[in-house]
């Protein structure tokens, strides 16, 4: 884990989302497979906005894992802004799992 992620992780801890909102923000851009943990998590914060940028993060990272995490959010999440959010991560990935959406 590079000292940038290692950073960007601690600052999870703090409550305040715009912080989370941030470093989530950061993550995406960072990648690694801590990133895709702690992306994953994220995707079940209570501010939207956490989620929507943990939702672009994963969908930048691309790869099989963030391809896993988005497709357990899609099956997970009812909500329809998340799921149509996952959906467009899914595609700019190019997955092939888009198209069997219930």
């Amino acid at each position: 884990v590079s000292t940038q992620s290692t950073w960007v992780l601690q600052t999870l801890e703090n409550g305040d989302y715009r912080v989370h909102n941030n470093a989530v923000w950061a993550l995406g851009r960072i990648g690694g497979e801590a990133a895709v943990e702690a992306l994953s998590q994220a995707l079940n914060h209570e501010d939207i906005n956490v989620v929507r940028a943990a939702i672009i993060g994963l969908g930048e990272l691309g790869g099989s894992e963030a391809t896993k995490v988005l497709l357990q959010a899609l099956n997970i999440n009812k909500e329809y802004n998340v799921r149509k959010m996952v959906i467009m991560a899914l595609g700019q990935i190019g997955s092939a799992h888009v198209l069997c959406v219930d």
